[in-house]
């Protein structure tokens, strides 16, 4: 695992902008604040107030003249009670007397007969969604819980028995919006990033029995999945590919700057962590720290949709391949002396093993 190189990737963001002040070499910086095809911004107009909500207090303060006006209906009342209970009351206790008994009577055997009538074959209709039992005829689990615990499992059991493998991992910067030092950034990144050709003309290789506690996720740890909490997962799907494979996806929510786990942890502090292998942010946070004349106001970390896919074979468990994506949104905002520099980037990580052989 490259941590290193994602780590780099990630402070690059920050730096490009920095250095790309820094490098001019002027007494004075002439600071530009611009949207992501480089055009200046109005910042008058956008910060702007957001708006006064405070009508919402005198359409509030209006609800009390509604009980105000209770006592006067109050006074009535006794007036109007007493009135029907000289003249009226025989004549309406004689009225419901006969009504009563009718409308019941009447409405309760008619609604008591049509939902026995129309519900009863309903039943039988429920277990008509016997399609959901039929996909688990193929013994999957198609359930996030059932499908996390299988896949749990599935890579566990790779990590213990250390298959022949190559692997490639390779990254990339998209989504740059850093205004003038876009393109900056993106030959920077060339420079020590793995392209997928790169990676692809030299892969990594596994010699089968070899230790993997250190290279495969979860990385200095011996198990391959630290998660148990499927609440955390946004979609899964377990496949059955019809030829004694199986294919199992997971994606994960968003999470803000996700914490590995630590080494030979039986839990790690985030989910992002007990499955993939995010960047400590205090690594970043220190390398940062190190910038002469550098104020860090913001660099944050989002990983989104980072998913997993592994390919197994059902009867033995025996992992076919298995990929791994992790998105990382990156946003920054510092100040070099005088000069204040913001922008945002996506970091992404991708990692495959193939020719797998047990």
């Amino acid at each position: 695992m490259k941590r290193n190189v994602m780590k780099a990737a990630a402070i690059l963001v920050l730096f490009a902008m920095v250095f790309s002040f820094a490098a001019c070499g002027q007494k004075e910086l002439l600071v530009r604040f611009v949207d992501g095809q480089g055009n200046d911004l109005d910042l008058a107009a956008i910060m702007g107030s957001a708006g006064n909500n405070g009508g919402a207090a005198p359409a509030d303060s209006g609800t009390p003249a509604a009980p105000a006006a209770s006592p006067a209906p109050a006074a009535d009342t006794p007036a109007v009670t007493q009135a029907p209970a000289n003249n009226d009351a025989p004549a309406a206790t004689q009225a419901p007397a006969n009504d009563t008994p009718a409308a019941p009577a009447a409405d309760t055997p008619a609604e008591t007969q049509a939902p026995a009538q129309n519900d009863t074959p309903a039943a039988p209709e429920a277990p008509a969604a016997t399609e959901a039992p039929a996909a688990a005829d193929d013994g999957l689990p198609h359930d996030n819980a059932g499908i996390l615990a299988l896949y749990t499992e599935v890579v566990n059991q790779f990590k213990v028995d250390s298959p022949e493998w190559n692997k490639v991992e390779y990254q990339e910067i998209t989504n740059a919006n850093l205004g003038t030092v876009a393109n900056t950034v993106l030959n920077l990144a060339a420079g020590f990033m793995t392209t997928e050709d790169k990676a692809r003309s030299n892969p990594d290789f596994h010699t089968k029995g070899d230790s993997m506690h250190n290279n495969t996720p979860i990385p200095r740890n011996d198990k391959g999945c630290l998660l148990t909490d499927a609440s955390v997962i946004k979609s899964a799907s377990c496949t059955n590919n019809g030829d004694g494979t199986a294919t199992i996806e997971i994606t994960l929510i968003d999470e803000l700057n996700p914490e590995p786990a630590a080494e030979d942890a039986a839990t790690a502090p985030s989910y992002t962590g007990a499955m993939f292998a995010p960047m400590a942010k205090a690594d970043i946070d220190k390398e940062l720290a190190g910038i002469p004349g550098l104020t860090v106001n913001g660099f944050t970390l989002t990983y989104t949709d980072c998913t997993t896919t592994v390919t197994f074979n059902t009867t033995d468990k025996h992992i076919s391949d298995w990929h791994y994506i992790m998105n990382v949104d990156i946003t920054a905002d510092a100040k070099l002396f005088i000069a204040t520099i913001k922008g945002s980037a996506r970091l992404i990580d991708r990692m495959e093993y193939f020719n797998i052989k047990y």
